[in-house]
């Protein structure tokens, strides 16, 4: 690893300095790629699971990585086997190095035809627009309202949206807002299970966000580089919080994927574990945004496959809660996970003892 590079790439994205350029050579972008973009590709990882598990499947003409950077998101997008055929992938950034970067890599890897965008002014737009995956990852805190404005207008005019962005309170609720202001146009396929407003945005939720934690590759705890790279650089390789969107544009079969997802809850972020009991922050249609107590004495089983977070979930953190028999209270008896049965199948030692 480059140390010196990568050290002033680091203090490069913490100045707050976005009139900059952050790549000068090819080499900048190799570097960030092999580093900092793997913490990004891992959270795609896990976006792009659940979205599989969930039956998600993208059939259109082209992908448009958006604000690609070295590429890396579209690059997992096109790995997970969930783009039908080999549609052309198009790559837009501010740099003229990132965008050249990106087209090449994705060439390297994927046998797909790649295209660099001089600007958004040759993205077709309006009914002869191809049908297009935009892909978008981590911007917002790139962007001024002048620069979400533009982006809108690019996110109205696709057919699908996967846009992940950092697990912060700040960028997901603003990711919350966005999801809100585009309801009338697109289905949110994920992470939501219903179409209303967001109870993340009342008041009396403000201090909560939307987000999960992807799990990190085994080679950031055991290859001796990434020990050095968390350590130098003062990055937390066990934590990656992200928050992400799934939207469709409004079709029968995204209003039949919708609806199989209404008599889910969404668990956010990561449960806090008592003894014999758990405190969930849920989120569904029907009781909003709540805190809900599972006791292990209840569902043994449930409790243990939150305790193993996404990995254990088969990486879809939704559960059709059993209510307690008392209406108001905050209590559930157990839950149904998202494709239990599939998941039990698959791993045998989910019969473990679990008392």
């Amino acid at each position: 690893m480059d140390w010196a590079r990568l050290e002033r790439l680091r203090n490069l994205f913490l100045s707050g300095d976005k009139t900059r350029d952050y790549w000068t050579s090819d080499a900048d972008l190799a570097a960030y790629d092999a580093t900092f973009a793997r913490r990004i590709a891992w959270k795609w990882q896990a976006v792009l699971r659940e979205v599989a598990a969930r039956g998600h499947r993208f059939e259109v003409d082209e992908i448009v990585d958006w604000g690609c950077g070295s590429g890396v998101a579209a690059r997992e997008v096109l790995a997970s086997g969930l783009v039908v055929g080999a549609p052309r992938v198009r790559f837009w950034d501010r740099s003229p190095l990132a965008k050249s970067f990106a087209a090449r890599k994705a060439g390297e890897e994927q046998a797909v035809p790649v295209e660099v965008l001089d600007g958004l002014g040759s993205v077709e737009m309006g009914e002869n627009a191809p049908r297009r995956l935009l892909v978008i990852s981590h911007v917002l805190n790139e962007l001024d309202k002048n620069g979400v404005g533009s982006l809108l207008s690019l996110v109205r005019a696709s057919t699908h949206v996967l846009w992940v962005e950092p697990g912060s309170k700040a960028e997901s609720r603003r990711l919350s807002e966005l999801r809100d202001s585009l309801r009338n146009t697109f289905d949110v396929l994920a992470p939501c299970t219903h179409m209303q407003k967001c109870g993340m945005l009342l008041d009396k939720n403000e201090s909560h966000w939307c987000h999960q934690f992807a799990p990190a590759a085994k080679e950031a705890f055991t290859d001796p580089a990434w020990s050095e790279f968390s350590r130098r650089l003062g990055i937390d390789l066990r934590s990656l919080p992200y928050s992400y969107l799934l939207l469709s544009r409004k079709s029968e079969l995204s209003a039949a994927k919708v609806a199989e997802a209404l008599p889910y809850s969404r668990v956010i972020g990561e449960p806090r574990f008592s003894k014999g009991y758990a405190r969930i922050l849920s989120c569904d249609g029907q009781r909003g945004v709540t805190e809900i107590i599972l006791q292990k004495r209840d569902d043994p089983r449930t409790l243990k496959r939150l305790q193993g977070g996404l990995k254990a979930s088969g990486g879809v953190p939704l559960y059709r809660w059993t209510p307690s028999e008392k209406s108001d209270d905050t209590k559930v008896r157990g839950g149904q996970l998202w494709g239990a049965d599939t998941l039990d199948e698959a791993n045998e030692d989910d019969s473990d003892d679990l008392s």
